[in-house]
């Protein structure tokens, strides 16, 4: 019986790759976006800025009360909310 060829595994992209697949999916937007030229300048930055924000969060109440102050924004501005 012929030996079978090793079953190869595709090498697990390097974590911030991860990451920005993992945001353009809960994002519903493109990978592209959130590489080096894909949102302008000020966009990136303060997309950045808000993922710091909330990785500095560690109490749950925190990130609640964020959630809640974002959802009202939001909802102003498209009357749409997802929670």
């Amino acid at each position: 019986m012929p030996e079978s060829a090793p079953e190869r595994i595709a090498p697990c992209p390097p974590p911030r790759e991860r990451m920005i697949r993992r945001i353009a999916e809960a994002l519903g937007r493109p990978e592209a976006m959130f590489r080096k030229d894909g949102a302008s300048g000020s966009d990136f930055a303060d997309q950045g800025e808000l993922l710091r924000i909330w990785q500095s969060l560690t109490d749950h109440a925190d990130r609640r009360r964020i959630l809640a102050f974002a959802r009202g924004v939001a909802s102003e501005r498209s009357g749409v909310i997802r929670p």
